[in-house]
Formats: C-alpha cells, structure tokens, sequence
C-alpha cells in the first residue's frame, strides 16, 4: 500500500468531512495548511510545548509531518476540528493579554470537552514521545488538574467560557512550575499568538520584539473577527442545507 504524505491526508480529511460534517467543514476549509517554519521547533522546546500542530490568527495551519502521521484517521480529523475550533472561537484574540502558556492550557480544556462532546476521537499521547505524557483530554464536562499535581477538578467546562477556565487555573499554576511543566506536556497542538512569539518574555503582555499581532493592526484584528462571526453564520446555513446537525456548544455562538 502507497502510504499517504501528512499534506494529502490533511487535505483528504478536509474533503471527507464535506459530507459527515458539514459544519466543521465549512469552518475546516478556512484553514491553509504550512509545515512548521524553520526554528519553530527549537522556541517550542524553550517553551515546553511540542511542535505537533496549531494555527495562528490568519488561520495558517501549521504542521509536523512526523506528527500526523503517527495519527490514525479519527485522530487525524479530531485534531483539525480542534484546530478549526481555536479560529472560530477566536481564541488568539480573546486571550491575547493573558500568560500564554497558561491560556493554551485553558483554551485546549474548553475545545477538548466540546469535541468529546460531539463524538470525536482525539490522541491520549504523543506517538514515540519518551515522556509518554498524557494530552489533555476532559472527562464527562470534568478536567481533575490532580495528575498534575493540584488537588482541584474544573467542572461544568461546557457551561464555561474559555476565560473563565482561565481564571480558575492561573492562581493555581502561577508560581507553580512543576504543575505547568506536566500540562504544557500535555498539548496536542501548538497555539500561535505571533508572528515571533519566541522574541517575547513569555509573559503573554506584549513585550516581544514585535509586539503581540506582528504585522495586524487593530483594525485588521477586527476584521478578521468579523469574518469568523461570518462563517459561523455561513456554516449554520451550510450545515442546514446539508442536513447537516449543528454540533453541541455552538447555539449560544450562533
């Protein structure tokens, strides 16, 4: 059998959900599939993140080839709705002021639970990864952050916005890097908040070389968060017209 590159299986999976999931689909094609530019794998190691997937506020979806294809197809496809999700939630510019690494952490919460929701398989762990962390994967609209090693349980995730996740978790994981280290290890994907994130402190204010949304203006955030309110309208009709059914979590964004 002719194995499949990690490009073609995207763009194959892109075209199957035409029909299973017209919704995501719609939304999925907004995506422009990159593998990761050179040298972002070394900033993603400073940052304890792995240089799996993720997408930036342009919808650039950027990949690592090794990565996708340790994924079975199932795997494969939850991942890129996940990835879809962070573009339409408008996570990049919701959480822009806030620590990033402890963002993602909040945003993969909120987006996994409403996966697992709708019927999605995502990955438990990183093929070959020697650490052999777990990804973090909600259970029954509950995140017990006690692996980790904090004795608190995030309930209620479908009922919560990604901000208020947030709020849950910074006062428990600031000043507590061991914690932090377990679940930043514990990412499917990579989110991108700049062009040059690596310039920055870390510190999710701002203070990087560039400044937060290298190369956008304010005037270009908005009008890329205007486009997004547009396709979900455009893909609640599509989904409708393609007998399609709206998946759970969206009618309060709709």
């Amino acid at each position: 059998m002719v194995k499949i590159n990690a490009s073609n299986r995207i763009m194959r999976e892109k075209i199957q959900a035409q029909k299973k999931f017209p919704f995501w689909a719609y939304c999925m094609m907004k995506m422009i599939p990159r593998p990761f530019p050179e040298g972002m794998g070394e900033f993603m190691d400073k940052m304890g993140m792995k240089p799996t997937m993720g997408v930036d506020i342009h919808s650039n979806l950027y990949y690592n080839p090794e990565f996708v294809d340790g994924l079975d197809d199932d795997e494969l496809r939850g991942v890129l709705i996940h990835e879809t999700a962070h573009l339409f939630l408008q996570h990049h510019t919701r959480m822009i002021k806030r620590n990033h690494q402890i963002a993602n952490i909040a945003m993969d919460i909120v987006v996994n639970n409403m996966l697992l929701q709708n019927g999605f398989t995502l990955p438990i762990r990183m093929k070959g990864d020697k650490s052999k962390a777990k990804f973090i994967i909600p259970k029954n609209n509950e995140f017990d952050l006690e692996p980790f090693g904090i004795k608190y349980i995030i309930k209620n995730i479908d009922k919560k916005p990604v901000e208020q996740v947030y709020d849950e978790i910074i006062g428990k994981l600031t000043n507590n890097n061991e914690a932090l280290k377990k679940l930043l290890e514990g990412q499917f994907d990579s989110h991108i908040f700049t062009e040059q994130e690596g310039k920055g402190d870390g510190s999710g204010e701002g203070k990087g070389e560039k400044g937060i949304f290298s190369g956008v203006s304010d005037e270009g955030r908005k009008k890329i968060e205007q486009e997004w309110k547009d396709t979900l309208i455009e893909a609640s009709e599509h989904c409708r017209r393609s007998r399609g059914v709206l998946p759970l979590g969206m009618e309060r964004m709709i």
